[in-house]
């Protein structure tokens, strides 16, 4: 599921000293197809052999990790005058932005990784504009659809929750609650007050409990699921902050479970495009001169002399050594934490906390094909429009529709996994989709076509480990500006989503950290 915005009352000055990006056209934009990216991959990693002990090309920047992060790096830099080599780990550039196409029979896709896409992303809109990628918005704007609320053995709606035009609902005394400790997060200079840290140091499930003696039990356990769902980590494990900086309390808006996170939108054709034509553009005139990308190459060691970065990668022949006067590190943390040689580096004892520790979620996707869409009918006997989203205690978790905005009468339900059962075999996951979608609905049960199937288990994913970065408690008023931060006098970069202030976990983040730290390497000089 597409994260929520974090950290979005932050004001860091650091944010507002970056030098600007010089301005130009970008030559005219061409969308590629899902084959033509893997021949141009192919063909990336084969011009570019590598030998033992090479230097860099003079003046270089080395980017480590070829996700959308790193390519938009590269982007930004190359677009400048600077000459990047990007160095990826698995066979394929574009991370977490990873689309399946051509999915079903009817032809449609389906997102192995991240989806959705809110209306104030708008350093990923921006830069997919640049590109000429369109965004497409999934649900019309006003439909009155609702996501569908399966807690407690009875399905509700949006509007059982909370109904703002009489003002009544059990999430009322709730949003109340919440609404009161948002105003009290931030003092007049924009500075965490006392209160914020002590709900950061507070576990999500301690606060909740704190509010289910206003509300009535269904409610306290259907955001202890949401939420559990949304960042992948336990809510004893979660910041409260993670919630209470996030849920829509304004009780004039109705039920918003991620505020203003509405997930109203993707990049038209599948959210790979953007990775795709990243790599397309960068990889022709008149930018190829300035870029070599090379896949299969990951980082194993990284050592600095105070002259320069020696890292070691190791690929499917041979170790590979390089050295470079600047990196950026685009990594997870779940992975640079492994990589041997960053505890000599000398970086600042911020810095390595938010690496060894910053929370990290647990999540896997399954997606199904189907022959219908009786969610868009009048499922469950509900004379009401639904989106397909479907957050449910009977044990599939959330379910929603990734067919949405796609053409053909079949659809694509997406099955988003969270906890022990994304370390599970598919089969498993299935065996549960299927029983606990017969539970509580036949209908659905009966559209699934479960010969048209794909998923893809991230925390297993050797080169990720995880799904996406999701505070901890008492990380959430902190580890952001630590993960980002520039070390060993602005030679040693950071950039993912695991950085972004504003966007962790989303893609956006990956985008808006590309952006921040390019400027930052332009700075630097």
């Amino acid at each position: 599921m597409a994260r929520t915005q974090l950290f979005g009352r932050i004001r860091l000055a650091i944010a507002n000293a970056r030098a600007a990006l010089p301005d130009g056209p970008p030559p005219a934009p061409r969308a590629i197809s899902r084959r033509s990216a893997l021949l141009l991959m192919t063909a990336a990693a084969a011009c570019t052999p590598m030998r033992k002990s090479e230097p860099g090309t003079p003046g270089a920047v080395a980017i480590i990790g070829g996700g959308t992060a790193g390519l938009t790096t590269a982007w930004r830099l190359a677009n400048a005058g600077i000459a990047c080599e990007i160095f990826e780990s698995s066979s394929r550039t574009g991370g977490r932005m990873f689309t399946l196409r051509d999915f079903t029979p009817e032809g449609h896709f389906c997102e192995l990784g991240g989806e959705l896409v809110d209306s104030n992303h708008t350093d990923l809109i921006k830069l997919c504009g640049e590109l000429g990628l369109p965004i497409q918005r999934l649900h019309p704007e006003g439909s009155g659809m609702s996501d569908l609320f399966d807690v407690g053995g009875k399905p509700r709606l949006a509007g059982d929750l909370l109904d703002p035009t009489a003002q009544t609902g059990p999430f009322l005394p709730v949003a109340s609650r919440i609404a009161a400790d948002q105003a009290a997060l931030l003092d007049a200079d924009d500075n965490w007050t006392a209160r914020a840290i002590e709900l950061d140091q507070t576990p999500l499930s301690q606060y909740l409990e704190s509010l289910a003696s206003s509300t009535e039990r269904w409610v306290i356990d259907l955001l202890a699921l949401a939420y559990h769902a949304e960042y992948g980590i336990p809510i004893d494990q979660q910041s409260s902050l993670n919630l209470v900086d996030m849920i829509g309390a304004d009780s004039g808006k109705g039920f918003e479970m991620f505020g203003d996170s509405d997930e109203a939108h993707r990049i038209q054709g599948g959210n790979g495009t953007l990775p795709e034509t990243l790599l397309k553009r960068l990889t022709v005139a008149p930018l190829a001169d300035r870029v070599r990308v090379n896949l299969r190459h990951e980082l194993a060691n990284i050592a600095h002399d105070g002259s320069g970065f020696h890292l070691t990668f190791t690929n499917e022949t041979s170790p590979v050594e390089r050295t470079f006067e600047r990196v950026v590190l685009t990594l997870p943390f779940t992975r640079l934490r492994e990589v041997k040689g960053l505890g000599g580096l000398g970086l600042s004892a911020d810095k390595m906390k938010a690496i060894n520790e910053l929370g990290y979620g647990v999540n896997a996707k399954l997606m199904v094909g189907t022959t219908s869409r009786p969610w868009t009918q009048q499922l469950l006997g509900i004379n009401s429009p639904l989106t397909g989203t479907i957050y449910s205690d009977r044990g599939f978790g959330v379910v929603w529709d990734t067919s949405a905005g796609q053409e053909g009468a079949g659809g694509v339900l997406t099955n988003f996994i969270t906890g022990a059962a994304a370390q599970a075999e598919e089969s498993a996951v299935l065996a549960t989709l299927e029983s606990s979608l017969a539970s509580l609905s036949p209908d659905l049960a009966a559209a699934l076509n479960t010969r048209v199937r794909a998923s893809f288990f991230w925390p297993n994913h050797p080169h990720t480990k995880a799904s996406y970065a999701g505070p901890l408690v008492g990380q959430y008023t902190s580890f952001a500006e630590f993960a980002a931060q520039p070390e060993l006098g602005n030679t040693l970069f950071f950039a993912g989503e695991h950085t972004s202030a504003e966007s962790m976990g989303f893609m956006n983040g990956a985008v808006q950290s590309g952006e921040r730290v390019s400027k930052e390497v332009l700075a630097a000089g």
